[in-house]
């Protein structure tokens, strides 16, 4: 009788840790929301994943906690930029200029 005991208690511990894979919330918080101790959580989520690790896996891998991340640069006033060569020539670069070109008009007034 305590076997049965023992295996309903592990299924419905399990049931709560695939509930937590469905939730999208963090350990914490899912912990916190069903009144569940964090310690206690970590020992069945560890059983869960000794005993389904192809399905454990499958979960972590679907996880989407993780939002994609953008970035915007902050609009500032177009660089300005002053070459001095040796020979005498100055090169004023004002505004936005390709790599190339300016790779260009280095190498031919530079030399």
């Amino acid at each position: 009788m305590t076997s049965q005991t023992q295996q309903e208690r592990r299924q419905a511990r399990f049931a709560l840790i695939e509930k937590y894979f469905e939730s999208g919330l963090t350990q914490d918080k899912f912990c916190e929301q069903q009144q569940l101790a964090y310690s206690t959580f970590q020992f069945w989520l560890k059983k869960y994943r000794q005993e389904n690790p192809d399905r454990a896996k499958k979960q972590q891998s679907s996880d989407t906690r993780f939002l994609p991340l953008t970035f915007t640069p902050p609009k500032t006033e177009p660089a300005s930029l002053v070459i001095e060569y040796p020979n005498g020539v100055i090169l004023h670069v004002h505004g936005v200029m390709e790599p190339q070109l300016l790779l260009q008009l280095i190498q031919a007034y530079g030399a």
